[in-house]
């Protein structure tokens, strides 16, 4: 569990932890069968911030940001990050 207030921190942390999962075959291995989602983004309004956030990429600095170089086209695209917003979603 990683608390945190700032949609921006949220997304910034969010892009960060996709990007080790995809780049790390260690965690890449951990999910096997058993999971299909290594990180779950639990916030009453995570789907309408992620919604928000592939549609206003425009907005944001990608192109000249090295860090997120290998993240896809669309970079709130998770694979490994699934947005829930109940626990209730989670089981």
């Amino acid at each position: 569990m990683i608390p945190v207030s700032s949609k921006s921190k949220i997304l910034d942390l969010l892009l960060i932890l996709e990007q080790i999962f995809q780049q790390n075959q260690r965690f890449q291995s951990l999910s096997g069968d058993v999971v299909d989602t290594q990180v779950l983004y639990l916030e009453h309004m995570s789907i309408e911030t992620l919604d928000v956030a592939k549609s206003h990429t425009s907005w944001m600095n990608f192109r000249d940001n090295t860090q997120f170089a290998d993240i896809s086209k669309v970079p709130f695209t998770f694979n490994n990050i699934k947005a829930i917003s109940t626990l209730d979603e989670y089981h």
